[in-house]
């Protein structure tokens, strides 16, 4: 919509835009991998040469723009939790918050970001990251009740109706997706073990 607004509605300049959010995915997971490992390059590149993202790295939908918002949260998270940083943790809760209003399932890094806190022995600055991610979509949900009298989230779960057909779609769209990002690295090591 931002792009729209600004007077460019063609397919190509959405796209253009659009490779804002591998770059910072990339560029996310590059540090995740340079903190917890001995050889970032190599997650990272795992990540980028995946079919998933290949795919979703070149479309208009919110699935890379939640993967940056979720990767860049939580490396801003990390960083922040380990120096001490008050602006890192208060940056990463609002990331957070925009990833949760990308999907749904953007709300998954609260839970994960409290947890890690937890184990840390952090748990305090775990819920000023918390809190923090929850300013975004409080706000768009008070935009949605003045104008719209209704929260969107309220309505979308009166909206599920969850059956077993549903249910099972559901479940073989998601286990193909992590198919698609879990076999090229597995093959990727078995043949690098092979070839020692």
């Amino acid at each position: 919509a931002f792009i729209m607004s600004l007077g460019t509605k063609s397919e190509f300049s959405l796209r253009v835009f659009f490779l804002i959010f591998p770059i910072i995915s990339i560029i996310s997971m590059y540090f995740l991998s340079k903190y917890f490992t001995s050889q970032p390059l190599l997650p990272t590149l795992l990540l980028a040469s995946s079919p998933a993202f290949i795919i979703s790295s070149t479309n208009i939908m919110p699935d890379l723009a939640l993967l940056a918002f979720y990767l860049s949260s939580l490396c801003t998270f990390i960083y922040g939790l380990d120096k001490d940083d008050k602006f890192l943790l208060i940056l990463s809760g609002f990331i957070a918050g925009l990833a949760t209003l990308t999907k749904y399932t953007g709300f998954t890094i609260i839970p994960l970001c409290f947890f890690y806190s937890y184990l840390k022995r952090k748990s305090s600055d775990g819920l000023l990251t918390i809190s923090i991610s929850l300013i975004p979509p409080g706000v768009w949900y008070l935009h949605n009740l003045i104008f719209f009298k209704n929260a969107q989230l309220i309505e979308a779960l009166c909206w599920l109706k969850p059956t077993f057909s549903s249910f099972s779609f559901n479940l073989i769209g998601t286990l193909g997706y992590v198919g698609g990002i879990t076999i090229f690295p597995l093959l990727f090591i078995w043949l690098n073990h092979c070839s020692l």
